[in-house]
């Protein structure tokens, strides 16, 4: 059976991860903008891209995943992927591999043709319903994120040596939540016992921010995977606490949405929160 170690897939993938991050940068503003509902046929939106999913993809958003899976088919050609868009290297993949790598290869399009720098390039490693190893480049934090399962959270910047990394208790009452998904009912309620709830500008970055500022947390209602869930991995390993709304881990079924997620700065602050959220799991 083929294998593959999480810590010498973050090791290989790294270099691709930071070459795309300067691609984005250097294309940014020519990046030619579609919907994606003409995207051409190649690029057709898969079943992520629900009327509920920003309904933009740039250029670059191809362009990057096809450097991505090019670069992972090389490497890994017995994994599974789930991607972000539909692009022609997509299909040399088998479906219902042991592995999977889910890619978003620009999260946050809309920032990124804005001229924004709240986007990230994510890259993430599954195994039998359980993330191994998450990979998040962010602009706005000007570093690369990663977790691997029960070993830590590390940061760098641009080719410069891991740092291992844990959560900063800072004080603070700031739950960010998904944009459109969460009912007002719910942040009232969450309102009530003390939150300030603030909708999410960007949620892979925003979920980050709990690294350095008093965010407690970020809650999101069946997020696709790797928007959410990779760089709730990394807070988790972190020193957080990462679960559905029921209080149990999230699993993986191959498909792009998982159940409702919750990721705070402790289980404590997890306890409070899920004594509102078990209501509307």
């Amino acid at each position: 059976m083929e294998h593959i170690d999480p810590q010498s897939f973050i090791h290989v993938m790294r270099p691709k991860l930071e070459f795309v991050s300067k691609f984005a940068i250097d294309k940014q503003f020519d990046a030619k903008r579609y919907s994606k509902c003409d995207v051409p046929r190649n690029m057709s939106k898969n079943s992520s891209q629900s009327n509920t999913r920003v309904c933009v993809v740039s250029q670059v958003d191809i362009e990057i995943q096809e450097i991505l899976l090019q670069f992972i088919f090389k490497h890994w050609p017995f994994v599974s992927v789930l991607t972000e868009e539909n692009t022609p290297t997509k299909l040399m993949f088998k479906n219902g591999q042991d592995y999977c790598i889910l890619i978003d290869p620009i999260d946050g399009t809309k920032n990124y043709l804005s001229g924004n720098l709240q986007f990230c390039h994510i890259v993430s490693l599954m195994k039998e319903g359980k993330m191994l190893a998450s990979m998040v480049a962010s602009h706005v934090h000007k570093k690369l994120f990663v977790a691997i399962k029960e070993q830590g959270a590390y940061v760098a910047s641009l080719k410069s040596k891991f740092e291992k990394i844990r959560l900063n208790m800072i004080n603070g009452n700031i739950l960010h939540y998904h944009v459109s998904r969460i009912s007002r009912k719910l942040t009232d309620e969450l309102t009530k016992i003390g939150y300030s709830m603030k909708p999410s500008s960007q949620n892979a970055t925003d979920i980050l921010n709990m690294l350095y500022t008093g965010t407690k947390g970020f809650i999101s209602i069946t997020p696709v995977v790797y928007d959410v869930w990779s760089p709730s991995m990394i807070i988790n390993e972190a020193g957080g606490c990462l679960s559905d709304w029921n209080g149990q881990p999230p699993l993986f079924n191959y498909q792009d949405r998982v159940p409702h997620l919750l990721v705070t700065q402790s289980k404590k602050e997890s306890f409070r929160i899920l004594q509102v959220l078990k209501k509307y799991a």
